[in-house]
């Protein structure tokens, strides 16, 4: 299990802070692992923040870092799309690349600092886990205050909707009651750790910014991130891709905190909340007017 290749996969796109971030875990990680091959895989779009000349020179002082840049993505109207398409290059790459029949494959989105709740032993632990478990188990966190990636949810009991895809339609149809709609599609779904550790739910799909896969058994030649060809932006490239694993489970005892502006609602004291409501009534009117 020691030799199994573990690769860190990660999206940028004009975040230098947090990548600087990420990417300085994931080396200081690699030197107290005791897992002896650890690599990381980036992508980048298209930055113009410093975030692409950080990556180069990284990459030429550090063997063990790979790079991609896809500066033609910005051509490409839809987000999921271009998201697909960044992910699926890391697929490419660790099928061209890594032979080894223990592959671990950890996606990562670079736009937040995944690692501030996250010991080296406790990656350690997670990552052998998901090889003991199953050549087709995935784990991913929860997140704190709440769970913000309801786009890649579906867990029966919990959510196994496509909420984002619903409140759209409601929005285009009904232009009153934006909040109400977002409430009780997204708002109501975030849900503590600990309200999710107390229900135990069956996963089907989820992310939440970083996973750990193992891809051992993975035919990486056809088994890949897809889109919805009718909606492309309202279905998250997650669902095609974790339904070909069998094992799946949010670790609770796993912790990312929440991207702020995905769970501020959730995050409001009481006069606050009511002041949000009042400004997206306020909102819904001016559309209308």
């Amino acid at each position: 299990m020691l030799d199994a290749e573990i690769i860190f996969c990660g999206l940028s796109k004009n975040n230098l802070e947090s990548l600087k971030k990420n990417i300085e875990f994931v080396m200081l990680y690699k030197q107290k692992s005791k897992f002896q091959n650890i690599n990381v895989l980036l992508v980048d779009s298209n930055s113009d923040d410093g975030s692409k000349e950080y990556l180069t020179e990284i990459s030429h002082l550090n063997n063990f870092i790979n790079v991609i840049h896809k500066d033609d993505i910005s051509s490409i109207d839809s987000r999921v799309e271009r998201i697909k398409i960044c992910r699926n290059l890391c697929l490419n790459f660790i099928n061209q690349h890594y032979k080894k029949k223990l592959l671990v494959y950890i996606p990562c989105d670079m736009d937040f600092y995944l690692f501030s709740k996250t010991s080296f032993n406790q990656l350690d632990t997670l990552v052998s886990k998901v090889i003991k478990d199953n050549t087709k188990s995935a784990i991913f966190p929860a997140s704190e205050p709440y769970y913000y990636d309801i786009f890649a949810l579906r867990a029966p009991g919990w959510l196994n909707i496509n909420s984002q895809l619903i409140v759209s339609r409601l929005k285009k149809y009904f232009k009153l009651g934006s909040f109400i709609y977002n409430y009780f599609f997204i708002f109501r779904y975030q849900l503590s750790p600990e309200k999710i550790k107390s229900k135990k739910y069956s996963l089907i799909s989820a992310f939440g910014g970083i996973g750990i896969y193992n891809i051992s058994d993975l035919d990486l030649s056809h088994q890949r991130y897809k889109v919805n060809d009718k909606d492309k932006d309202w279905y998250s490239e997650h669902l095609y891709f974790n339904r070909y694993f069998e094992n799946l489970e949010i670790n609770v005892n796993w912790i990312v905190e929440a991207p702020k502006e995905h769970v501020m609602f959730k995050s409001y004291d009481f006069n606050s909340k009511l002041k949000y409501i009042i400004k997206s009534f306020k909102e819904d009117l001016k559309n209308i007017l």
